[in-house]
């Protein structure tokens, strides 16, 4: 199941990469998987449970870390500290869905001792702030419209089943995937992915919760900052 987000630096190093494994990049959803015939049929469904899903908040963390950089925090997986200075981070995203697809998504991204990093994505443009500054930096366009999710390039099996619960597994170009996905519905509930690292597999885990009403976001900040390119800093307040 691969997802996206958007890092504002580049790399610190081949350590830390610039998205974050599950949310590594959006592939078009659609038909075409590969895997098992059951586990096929499984991916289907959650395909189409997500077509009916108004709102999607999903957090994930584990082996995640933010890196202050001169050209602003980076965050991605590692297996350990990648230098000094990073921190484990959280990262929360709320997304307004319309027919399985994104329309409109905030997120936070949280670490011990730095300030939240808050990012705004729609239609209109792509945005970002740090802590509680007054402006949002604009960032360009706005990528959305893009699935919630998808099992494109997978290859899929499923590793165990129950009344209740289906653990499907999903292996891609440089990442390997379990989900657990509710059996009733075709919810996902939790995605474990594990990214090569240099020193072994960072560990990302996601948690998923569908909501009843679509988040209150804005089509874009109510006040944006000149196009002055702007560093925070990084200490929290």
């Amino acid at each position: 199941m691969v997802r996206r987000t958007i890092s504002h630096a580049p790399a610190l190093g081949a350590v830390v990469a610039v998205g974050l494994g599950i949310g590594a990049a959006r592939a078009a959803g659609g038909g075409g998987f590969k895997g098992s015939p059951a586990a096929v049929r499984v991916a289907e469904q959650v395909l189409a449970h997500s077509r009916h899903v108004t709102a999607l908040q999903w957090r994930q963390g584990g082996d995640q870390w933010e890196c202050p950089s001169d050209g602003g925090p980076i965050v991605g997986p590692a297996v350990g500290r990648p230098a000094r200075g990073c921190r484990r981070a959280t990262v929360t995203f709320d997304e307004n869905l319309t027919d399985g697809r994104i329309t409109r998504s905030e997120s936070r991204t949280t670490a011990a001792g730095l300030a939240t990093q808050t990012e705004l994505v729609t239609q209109g443009g792509d945005w970002s702030r740090s802590g509680r500054e007054r402006c949002w930096d604009s960032q360009g366009a706005g990528l959305v419209n893009t699935p919630a999710f998808s099992y494109k390039g997978e290859r899929l099996s499923i590793l165990a089943q129950t009344p209740s619960l289906i653990t499907l597994r999903g292996v891609g170009d440089g990442f390997r995937e379990t989900d657990t996905i509710d059996a009733h519905t075709f919810s996902v509930r939790v995605v474990d992915e594990r990214v090569p690292e240099p020193h072994g597999s960072a560990d990302l885990v996601a948690r998923f919760t569908e909501m009843t009403r679509p988040f209150v976001l804005p089509e874009k900040p109510s006040r944006v900052c000149s196009d002055i390119v702007r560093f925070p800093p990084y200490p929290a307040r």
